[in-house]
């Protein structure tokens, strides 16, 4: 991985992985995110995480699939204002098999 945002990585102990920021114009970039989790509540923390070091607090599609601690299979996924958005991270998830997975794309304007 070539690219690592320092104060994202130091806010969440490392346990937070980004992309480069990527442009679809002059006035809009992305990013992806992704951390292993274990439960709700620490998808849920990075979630905060991520959206307070990017500024995408209103802006957060999400996918996650996790086997909790009762063992318990849960699948979480939301748009969060994009069409689509969280369930195409939600495909992607299940087509790679990702288990205790949390994937998300932040906007920044």
């Amino acid at each position: 991985m070539d690219y690592i945002d320092k104060r994202l990585q130091n806010h969440s102990k490392g346990r937070i992985l980004s992309t480069a920021p990527f442009s679809m114009n002059k006035s809009v970039s992305y990013r992806g995110h992704a951390s292993a989790v274990y439960s709700v509540d620490q998808a849920v923390e990075f979630l905060d995480i991520i959206g307070l070091e990017t500024g995408s607090e209103d802006y957060l599609p999400f996918a996650m699939t996790l086997v909790d601690s009762a063992g318990e299979f849960v699948s979480i996924a939301e748009d969060n204002g994009e069409f689509s958005a969280g369930e195409m991270l939600a495909r992607a998830l299940q087509d790679l098999d990702g288990f205790n997975a949390l994937i998300c794309v932040s906007r920044h304007v």
